[in-house]
């Protein structure tokens, strides 16, 4: 253990995102459609958000001849996830 030293570190990270768009009713693309269930207009969005981070340090460098200590440690841990949904309907 004279001289000591650990170091670690992790990072993960992840978005996934889609949109879904329907139009209108009156939209020129919904002429000659008769069934009113075919006509309408929506915007669906669906968001996703995931991260995790870590890291770890250790470091000992102890001498005892003429004096010498250097301790450290740290450790982090972080995680986050979101997830979002939204649906506009005119």
């Amino acid at each position: 253990m004279r001289n000591s030293r650990i170091s670690t570190s992790l990072s993960l990270s992840r978005e996934k995102g889609s949109t879904d768009l329907f139009y209108s009713a009156e939209h020129s693309r919904f002429n000659g459609v008769t069934d009113l269930g075919r006509k309408g207009s929506y915007t669906a969005t669906n968001n996703n958000s995931s991260n995790i981070q870590s890291r770890t340090n250790a470091y000992i460098n102890l001498s005892f001849g003429r004096h010498m200590i250097n301790p450290s440690v740290a450790i982090t841990l972080y995680a986050t996830s979101s997830d979002s949904q939204s649906i506009i309907a005119t």
